[in-house]
């Protein structure tokens, strides 16, 4: 994609919906609030489409090991835009954010390796050791809003990437 206003538009709905997650961690959640379910599925719809805009232009760069994270975590995001709930006795959001979580540990470690949105894979992998202390030290509430937080600065910092790169010419 190198249509100059596409690009542009899509980093900003990346960089939007990226801090709209962050502030959405603090808002209590209630099941079946369609106000809730609605803004949850446009940021959802907003990290999948800002992580196929950063993906596909940099796939040769990003090799093996982000095909990788970029295939996990794109499944995970499209398991949670899903109806949440349980499926064959399976919490289906409690899988999809460990597969997300995984996808963008890998993600991470390929941006590294490439030089490339390194802001985004350092609050990802922030994000990663919150969720691990926050399960092995029972954190309940305070986990799942720090974790929410990282997880929407690393969308927001790669929309910046996104709009930066553009900037360059990438």
């Amino acid at each position: 994609m190198n249509n100059p206003w596409q690009l542009r538009s899509l980093s900003i709905l990346c960089i939007m919906m990226g801090v709209t997650r962050a502030f959405f961690s603090f808002i209590p959640w209630e099941s079946n609030r369609l106000e809730l379910e609605f803004v949850a599925l446009l940021i959802d719809l907003g990290t999948l489409g800002g992580l196929c805009t950063f993906y596909f232009p940099r796939v040769e760069p990003l090799g093996s090991v982000g095909f990788l994270g970029f295939i996990t975590a794109f499944s995970g995001l499209a398991i949670i835009t899903g109806v949440d709930g349980q499926a064959f006795g399976v919490d289906v959001y409690g899988l999809g954010i460990v597969i997300i979580g995984l996808g963008l540990l890998i993600f991470s470690l390929a941006l590294l390796i490439a030089k490339l949105a390194r802001l985004a894979a350092v609050f990802w992998i922030s994000m990663v050791a919150v969720q691990m202390i926050a399960v092995a030290v029972s954190m309940g509430e305070i986990g799942f809003i720090a974790t929410g937080v990282l997880y929407g600065l690393g969308f927001a910092a790669l929309g910046w990437a996104i709009l930066n790169d553009h900037r360059e010419g990438i």
